[in-house]
């Protein structure tokens, strides 16, 4: 599923269970011209999770940053408000409920690690997926998915972490450079963006600006070096790309051309001729 969420909003979704009533569930990207959301309070708790864009929530007199995984449980009553950072949208979850609880009438705050967010992103392509789209109402189905997406968020608030984690502040440094080094040149590139944690564009574009290079200009690099490698070695053209995974050899020497300038084949040769020289007597 591609990563760009569509708009979903379930007015009634009407789901009681012991201690908790969802009331509303909805999924949906800030508009461009909306860089802030004004004080605001509501009847009910609301949970916010972010599963994309930066910025800085309010709860009270309590700020705190905004970034991809970041979950808020706003009791019913306690002002809160939002200011965007940067260019991207935020694209928030919203979920409505009356909750009933010893803590509920305190503002909570989590931030999702990355397995838990990819968790998150799964359950709620699901739910996308089960849910008609104009059905204001909550199926069976994708009430399963609402819980459990539900439990994942007010778990990770029960742990009590206040601070994003350090691979969240230092995405660009670190934790980026080894999502890179440990891709593997046949892994899709969906996969690899899935175990960031980050929506695609937003992954690419932080990519780029960290180190120059989109996901696929990286695996091309790394495709590249390991094509050399292989045919260095002396494995056959067909063999060297259904190992990098490009399956069509005809593909794959147009490519490798395009890379280097030469065929896999005059590739080989100019090494070899490099490492074995002939005797200029």
């Amino acid at each position: 599923m591609r990563k760009r969420f569509r708009s979903l909003l379930i007015e009634r979704a009407d789901l009681k269970i012991p201690g908790l009533h969802v009331k509303q569930f909805a999924v949906h990207r800030h508009l461009p011209e909306l860089t802030q959301l004004q004080m605001h309070e509501h009847a009910w708790t609301q949970v916010l999770l972010y599963l994309d864009g930066q910025g800085t929530q309010r709860i009270g007199l309590v700020q705190k940053e905004v970034l991809p995984g970041a979950v808020f449980v706003i009791p019913p009553r306690v002002p809160h408000a939002f200011v965007r950072s940067g260019r991207n949208r935020p694209l928030c979850v919203m979920i409505d409920l009356d909750l009933r609880r010893p803590t509920a009438r305190k503002a909570d705050w989590a931030y999702l690690g990355r397995s838990e967010l990819m968790e998150v992103r799964q359950r709620l392509a699901s739910l996308l997926t089960a849910h008609s789209v104009g059905d204001r109402q909550l199926r069976l189905d994708s009430a399963v998915f609402l819980l459990q997406i539900l439990q994942v968020v007010l778990r990770s608030t029960s742990r009590g972490e206040a601070a994003p984690p350090r691979t969240m502040r230092r995405s660009g440094d670190r934790a980026l450079h080894e999502l890179i080094a440990q891709m593997q040149v046949t892994e899709p590139l969906k996969a690899v963006v899935e175990r960031s944690g980050y929506q695609e564009d937003h992954f690419n574009r932080l990519l780029k600006q960290k180190t120059g290079l989109t996901l696929g200009q990286h695996r091309s690099r790394q495709r590249l070096k390991k094509a050399k490698t292989l045919l260095a070695q002396g494995h056959l053209i067909s063999s060297a790309a259904t190992l990098v995974g490009l399956l069509d050899q005809a593909y794959f020497t147009r490519w490798f051309r395009k890379q280097t300038g030469l065929t896999p084949s005059q590739w080989r040769l100019s090494t070899e001729g490099a490492r074995y020289p002939r005797d200029g007597g």
